[in-house]
């Protein structure tokens, strides 16, 4: 897919995908992009790192496939865990809330940093991740304030199995929520 900055300057953009359908891909093609035209930006890394699970790459935060540009604040919990993924391993639903509310929390502290000190244009990866069991809401606020916002969420069915919490389908129900509130949405499942 080509798309520019020039293509959502001043637009809110939602990246939408199954696992390892090239969401943060896109997302390092559009900041490389955008860093030609912006002085400053914030990237919100909220992917954990690349996990390899039944063949299957998951994850993946953005340094760990380009070098940090030196315009670019690069928040990030210092660790994002894979809720569904680690919980399946032990079959416990305890665990699987126990880490999402862990990402929710730490996540949400990012968020309210950025707002402390916002840029005019942000990328957030992965934002799906605090959307389990956390709220919208700062999101919102976020994109209220900023002029250009490309934000990546997963958006499939192969990480569905929640041991019975829920926590996939409030994921889904907050993923359309933001696809509705931004101006531009790139579905790589279709």
């Amino acid at each position: 897919m080509k798309i520019s900055f020039r293509d959502i300057k001043n637009k809110k953009l939602l990246i939408l995908g199954e696992v390892a359908s090239g969401k943060t891909q896109l997302l390092i093609e559009l900041l490389q992009d955008t860093l030609q035209y912006a002085d400053k930006i914030t990237l919100l890394d909220f992917a954990p790192s690349v996990k390899f699970v039944k063949g299957m790459k998951i994850g993946g935060r953005v340094n760990e496939r380009i070098e940090m540009p030196s315009n670019v604040d690069y928040l990030c919990p210092e660790r994002v865990e894979t809720p569904r993924l680690t919980a399946a391993e032990t079959n416990s639903a305890k665990q699987l809330l126990r880490l999402a509310h862990t990402n929710a929390k730490n996540m949400s502290l990012k968020i309210n940093e950025f707002l402390k000190a916002p840029t005019n244009i942000v990328f957030i990866n992965d934002i799906s991740l605090l959307f389990q069991v956390g709220n919208i809401e700062p999101v919102e606020k976020l994109l209220e304030i900023v002029n250009t916002a490309v934000i990546t969420g997963y958006y499939g069915k192969k990480l569905e199995e929640d041991l019975g919490t829920g926590v996939s389908k409030k994921e889904r129900t907050l993923m359309q929520k933001l696809s509705r509130q931004v101006d531009l949405v790139i579905n790589l499942n279709q």
